[in-house]
């Protein structure tokens, strides 16, 4: 699995087994309208957030892996028209998985991935660190690999349903990627989500993942050695709906053995 087919989630063509550490930076200081999906903007509090990522996956047997992602964060509001701010820091909600791959034919490869979101980060604090809830996210993955100068395609399209109440999320990601050089890979990428259904409870604004955004970024990978790879990523949430007008910005290694 490379770098960037991990750090997107698009493994569906992967069979190795992988650990990748991240570091990402998120800022906000504007937030999209409260009723209405749109790339408007108006201004909102200062919050910056600092993340540190650990995931991987594992082979359990042939064709059956074992994933996970875990998080914790450090984050800061503040307030310019209160003058309020405040920091918090700790575990996120936590991710585990079970992935089985398809195989491939022809060039196109797919997989079926079913995890668990532990709620593992305090919604309760300002900012919040997670939603509160349980939620369980299926996923499928397709790769496809047309022939052309070692481009790649990748989709996954899946949802997110919180456990208490039923809120549930779209969920899908295209990236296209290509080799510049041997050992330098770059690609493009989109992810949206759209919220589809709210029960009573909502999830935080700060730490939920119950968000409606389209997030367009780069990404770029770098073979140090055999089985490391340097990893950056650049994305934009361009528009949405009640939520942070973040900007995120990934650096990390991958470790594949």
């Amino acid at each position: 699995m490379t770098a960037l087919a991990f750090l997107s989630g698009l493994t569906a063509h992967a069979h190795a087994d992988e650990i990748e550490a991240t570091a990402r930076y998120y800022t906000a200081d504007s937030v999209f309208p409260a009723n209405r999906f749109s790339s408007d903007t108006t201004p909102g509090a200062s919050v910056h957030k600092t993340q540190l990522r650990l995931a991987g996956q594992q082979t359990l047997w042939d064709g059956i892996l074992a994933d996970y992602d875990l998080r914790w964060s450090s984050a800061y509001r503040s307030d310019r028209r209160s003058g309020v701010s405040a920091s918090s820091s700790g575990l996120e909600d936590q991710k585990i998985g079970i992935r089985h791959s398809f195989g491939r034919w022809d060039g196109v490869s797919n997989a079926a991935r079913f995890a668990v979101v532990i709620p593992g980060g305090a919604d309760k604090l300002t900012p919040s660190l997670g939603s509160g809830q349980w939620a369980v996210e299926p996923t499928w993955f397709f790769g496809f690999d047309p022939g052309l100068a070692g481009l790649h395609v990748g989709i996954d399209i899946g949802s997110r349903v919180f456990l208490d109440g039923g809120s549930a999320q779209i969920r899908t990601h295209f990236q296209v990627s290509a080799p510049v050089s041997e050992r330098l890979r770059l690609a493009a990428e989109v992810t949206y989500r759209r919220s589809m259904l709210f029960s009573a409870y909502r999830a935080p604004r700060d730490g939920g993942e119950l968000s409606n955004i389209l997030r367009p970024g780069v990404s770029a990978q770098y073979e140090l050695a055999d089985g490391l790879e340097s990893v950056m990523a650049y994305q934009v949430y361009a528009a949405g709906m009640d939520g942070r007008a973040y900007q995120r910005f990934t650096v990390g290694l991958a470790v594949t053995y």
